[in-house]
């Protein structure tokens, strides 16, 4: 905003427009500030340039924004400036995500509209495809022209085919394969302006797949000449998706488990004939052919209700077919990730019968399931043998697994023959810069929170980097950088650590166990569940489950005691998570939860109104998901959590077998677990001690009441130096802060 008035001079480029600011030379306190995240949402598509020295007037909702440097003949010059950064990184943002515990969320009323209308508009063809509409906005805009955008789009796109032949026989592969398969098909007539929408298709290259390296990728997200895309008239749909996390902790429990995804989910759902011509796209082989319209009849990838559609698809084939494949039908509803299916069952025969059941009922609408892996020769060899050898050998006999060859099982490393998780973490950049680094450690994918030590090391020198007020491109100061450097080197050493995918050996469902360890530091806080159960010959084995890590906030005025509330409360919600999907294998009474803090014991033992507002509310939030009676206290150190806490190096992690399984002593009875400590939970004693247990801020006040009264008292010839000691006097069952000179205390 200029801090002076600028000398207008009515720019004859601008006469006529009807300005978002008429007064925008006058200066004037700002209103409201609008987010960049919205700036593409307000901005229409004409644009005016003047003169040099002059503002751009941009289109917009509100009317023109005026945007550039003015030059005048006075000395006056006054730029005006949009600036807009984003460090734009999925992978550091799925690296947060995954580290917070998903929580159900009820459907907004859009939700609610979109939910209904797929109720009434889906059906299923003579063949049992199912047949779906676009879910198109109550009182939508209107779509403007969008060919001619698309016309220009594809010109790039097939000036960069022309310079690379190989990508250009992949890319005409690609869509030749829309046309064979029946998924698009050729039109001649041209619809009209509002009632169609022509898609920009490009490319992408992604080589470690095994089946389709080159793809053909749509952007329903291109506006038209009204401003607005496809997906911006769509209702997107809730979100479907099954928490991963959920599924990985039912992967674990299966004696038998496999995996196999649903080829071309998306493309084997029909889309109704009336919405066809919202997907359009142009293409033609060579540029000596001309360019035709074509629409896909299928639902699309780039259209943002296509992830909805398809996973309620799959949840409504579940709901018609239920009936006949009972099993099939739960794992569709329970078992399914996007297209993934991740299943077993306890025995071959129940896991032969699951697998037959899968195939039946995906083939009743028109799906294929492929990419078979399993830790049973029996389950493997049972799929057809055209599986094994066709063109595209996409699953591999059992016999000829490799003794160290990985399955990537929604993200993690599964080893079907020793049936094992493990994880591989490479640094592929050298640069040494806050974005560079950032990056790096966005990579390391640990849904489970396996690895929580070392992501927690990870964490923290993100938290040095902003702490260090560094810019994106520039290196972090030497003691992060030596901390990185050691961090990279140990990282491949992660590739030696292994945890077995089944943990439930036992039959006997009085013999298992939940135990879950929380601790805290200055670094951070965290929190480690484990499965214990007690074999038919007497052993017990104990096995990590989950975990989950924070950095401590910033905020000077959270102390250690209230960091271990926090991390006793992130730890309930882990145990809640674990209850809720183990819950018909964990009996009543079989869940303890372990903290070294006296005082989060006593916080507790208590009732939440005793204390203030910060403890109350936690505690009465974790006295829901774990009682107060199933909590004991654990020397710090037996305790797991601590490490997670704290943070370890690569190096450090492989060595702790404390991490790997708990203390020693929770593979042995329960005689041989610690004794636990008395402690006092009358009302007297909660009132007496109520600011002791939640006084470390308190003590400081006084402490520098002390030393101010000390200073006003000997001014300047007050020399010697002196320290508050926190004196506790047991006959007043309180502590008071004494202060005493250096030189007598010495």
């Amino acid at each position: 905003m200029p801090n002076l008035s600028l000398p207008y001079t009515k720019w004859p480029h601008l006469k006529g427009l009807t300005l978002a600011d008429p007064h925008f030379h006058t200066p004037q306190p700002v209103e409201m500030l609008l987010g960049a995240d919205i700036l593409s949402h307000i901005l229409l598509n004409n644009t005016i340039t003047g003169p040099p020295g002059t503002p751009i007037a941009m289109n917009s909702v509100f009317g023109y924004l005026l945007l550039g440097k003015l030059t005048f003949n006075t000395n006056i010059s006054t730029p005006l400036q949009v600036c807009y950064s984003s460090f734009d990184n999925d992978n550091l943002q799925r690296f947060w995500e995954l580290e917070s515990v998903p929580e159900k969320r009820s459907y907004t009323p859009d939700e609610e509209l979109c939910e209904s209308f797929f109720r009434r508009t889906h059906n299923r063809d003579l063949t049992g495809r199912y047949v779906v509409a676009l879910p198109f906005k109550v009182n939508a805009p209107p779509l403007g022209e969008s060919r001619q955008i698309a016309v220009a789009r594809f010109h790039k796109l097939e000036y960069r085919l022309e310079r690379n032949p190989q990508l250009k026989i992949d890319y005409h592969a690609c869509l030749q394969e829309y046309i064979d398969l029946n998924h698009m098909e050729l039109v001649d007539d041209k619809p009209s302006v509002g009632a169609s929408y022509y898609i920009p298709h490009h490319c992408v290259i992604k080589p470690s797949s095994q089946t389709t390296r080159t793809r053909v990728v749509f952007d329903a997200g291109c506006r038209t000449t009204s401003g607005y895309s496809l997906n911006d008239v769509l209702f997107s749909g809730p979100k479907l998706h099954l928490d991963i996390v959920g599924v990985l902790l039912k992967f674990r429990v299966y004696r038998v488990a496999f995996c196999s995804d649903i080829k071309q989910m998306f493309r084997n759902i029909l889309l109704r004939e009336s919405d066809r011509d919202f997907q359009r796209i142009l293409w033609r082989r060579s540029p000596e052919e001309p360019l035709r319209d074509y629409r896909l009849r299928t639902v699309t990838f780039g259209v943002n209700c296509s992830p909805y559609l398809a996973l309620r698809t799959i949840r409504q084939l579940a709901c018609d077919e239920g009936e006949r494949f009972k099993l099939a039908a739960a794992v569709l509803l329970n078992n399914v990730f996007v297209d993934d299916v991740i299943t077993g069952a306890d025995s071959e025969a129940q896991a032969l019968l699951l697998q037959q059941e899968l195939i039946a009922i995906c083939a009743t609408a028109g799906f294929e399931l492929r990419k078979w892996h399993s830790n049973s020769q029996a389950v493997l060899a049972a799929v057809q043998p055209s599986e094994f050898h066709g063109e595209r050998c996409e699953s591999v006999l059992f016999s000829e697994m490799e003794g160290d060859k990985g399955v990537n099982v929604l993200g993690l490393q599964w080893n079907p023959r020793a049936d094992s998780f493990s994880f591989k973490v490479h640094v592929t950049s050298r640069d040494y810069t806050k974005r560079a680094i950032l990056s790096e450690i966005a990579k390391i994918y640990d849904p489970l929170g396996l690895l929580s030590p070392v992501t927690l090391f990870a964490k923290h020198l993100i938290q040095l980097m902003w702490l260090a007020n560094i810019g994106w491109d520039e290196p972090p100061p030497i003691d992060i950088l030596n901390s990185w450097t050691n961090f990279t080197k140990e990282l491949p050493l992660l590739a030696s650590i292994s945890f077995p995918r089944y943990i439930f050996n036992t039959d006997d469902l009085d013999s298992i166990q939940i135990h879950g360890f929380a601790d805290a530091s200055q670094v951070g806080y965290a929190a480690c569940v484990y499965i214990r159960h007690v074999g038919k010959s007497g052993d017990c084995e104990t096995h990590l489950i989950m975990a989950k890590t924070r950095v401590a906030p910033l905020r000077v005025c959270l102390t250690i005691p209230r960091l271990e509330l926090m991390a006793a409360l992130l730890l309930s919600k882990l145990i809640e998570k674990v209850n809720n999907v183990y819950g018909d294998k964990i009996r009543s009474g079989h869940i303890v939860a372990w903290s070294d803090s006296s005082v989060v014991l006593a916080w507790l033992r208590s009732s939440p109104h005793e204390w203030k507002t910060f403890v109350s509310n936690r505690v009465s939030e974790i006295s829901t998901r774990v009682p107060a009676n199933c909590w004991r206290h654990v020397p710090s150190a037996d305790n797991p959590a601590d490490a997670a806490s704290r943070g370890l190096l690569p190096a450090a992690l492989v060595k702790s077998d404390l991490w790997y399984h708990g203390p020693a002593w929770l593979q042995q009875s329960s005689d041989s677990w610690p004794i636990q400590k008395t402690i006092v939970n009358t009302s007297e004693e909660k009132r007496n001690n109520k600011e002791h247990l939640d006084s470390d801020i308190g003590f400081c006040r006084v402490a520098i009441s002390c030393a101010s009264a000390y200073i006003a008292a000997y001014g300047a010839s007050a020399r010697a130096p002196c320290v508050c000691n926190r004196v506790w006097d047991s006959s007043l069952n309180l502590d008071y802060v004494q202060l005493v000179p250096l030189k007598r205390r010495l």
